[in-house]
């Protein structure tokens, strides 16, 4: 539990290259330089929202069928990159955008709520003549997902919550004795090596490169280079991005969950939201995907089945034993597989 802010949200491999050589390595750095670059010339775009500008990812052409997706904490928007080609096959226009302080969206220069961020991606829609979208979202992406929805409902053609956005945020902290919610507050002591990995900074692009790179996975993770950032001369990932979201140890995770009016508007968006009164008059069909491998560290199943209950014609749930939070990562057949026959009912509504 001593890494839950890290092995929930980042959902990164923390082991560092094995066999894999630095030479060998920079050589990969280089080739996924070359196809990052021409990646953000075909795919990415800008818009002025209301309060700030958005950055985003886009697939296809325009469409009436639109996908948005909004990632969670510690991500950017090449999160969908590996099934938006997919949806684009099933007829829909693809859009990831990045959220506040993630990827090419900067931090706003002032204390934005969720509710503004809502505003903000209408105003994305609309750049786009986009009347009516199906909003997707993981984690914290479904706590975004949500809001919108409470802001614009007539805007929102379906919805897909991927372990987020259904239930109270960390719910279950609220239902344990105090000695529980210790053990629950201290999984956001980060550990001064794994802080320094992910929250410091370096000299150069590689470094940054290097400590993301996933030694079991592709070759080519191009990818990566969306979540680093200038910081003058020196090079960041996630930095910041902690005390943003008011969860940097377990003393601001204590004030967030326990008093979040002490807290910035953007920290109490997520912890004071409450899904269950959001969907209490739920109009589109939602669904609504559940990790459920033990232990489960952010149990929903309590909320998701009552809100299941309540509509039944609107909710589809489907559970993933063998994912424990980041369903689209750990299981990404079996997400996608359950995604696109949801998505093809919906197109043709």
């Amino acid at each position: 539990m001593r890494l839950q802010l890290i092995s929930f949200f980042l959902l990164l491999t923390l082991s560092l290259f094995g066999q894999t050589t630095d030479s060998l390595l920079y050589e990969q750095y280089k080739e996924d330089c070359v196809r990052y670059a021409e990646f953000e010339s075909k795919h990415r775009s800008f818009v002025k929202g209301k309060f700030t500008t958005l950055s985003f990812l886009h697939w296809g052409n325009a469409s009436e069928n639109t996908f948005i997706w909004l990632h969670g904490s510690f991500l950017d928007a090449y999160d969908f990159e590996p099934f938006a080609n997919k949806l684009v096959e099933l007829g829909y226009q693809v859009i990831s955008v990045d959220h506040y302080g993630h990827g090419k969206t900067g931090f706003p220069d002032r204390d934005l709520s969720f509710e503004d961020f809502a505003d903000d991606l209408s105003a994305l829609l609309d750049s786009l003549s986009v009347e009516k979208a199906v909003i997707g979202g993981f984690s914290r992406g479904g706590y975004l997902a949500t809001s919108f929805y409470s802001a614009y409902p007539n805007r929102v053609k379906a919805l897909v919550l991927e372990e987020g956005g259904s239930a109270k945020f960390y719910g279950h902290f609220y239902k344990q004795n105090k000695q529980e919610q210790g053990k629950i507050l201290s999984g956001f002591n980060v550990p001064d090596d794994v802080r320094e990995l992910y929250f410091g900074e370096t000299d150069t692009e590689f470094e940054q490169y290097k400590q993301l790179y996933e030694p079991g996975g592709a070759a080519s993770q191009f990818q990566l280079l969306g979540l680093i950032k200038n910081k003058g001369a020196k090079y960041i990932t996630y930095q910041g991005l902690d005390t943003y979201y008011q969860l940097k140890d377990s003393l601001q995770a204590a004030q967030a969950l326990l008093v979040p009016e002490r807290i910035s508007r953007y920290g109490r968006s997520i912890v004071e939201q409450e899904p269950l009164e959001i969907y209490r008059k739920l109009t589109v069909p939602l669904l609504l995907l559940e990790a459920t491998k033990q232990p489960d560290a952010f149990p929903q199943e309590e909320e998701n089945e009552l809100l299941l209950k309540r509509h039944p014609q609107w909710i589809t749930h489907v559970k993933f034993p063998n994912a424990s939070h980041n369903i689209h990562y750990e299981s990404a057949e079996d997400f996608i597989a359950v995604l696109i026959p949801f998505l093809s009912v919906i197109i043709k509504k």
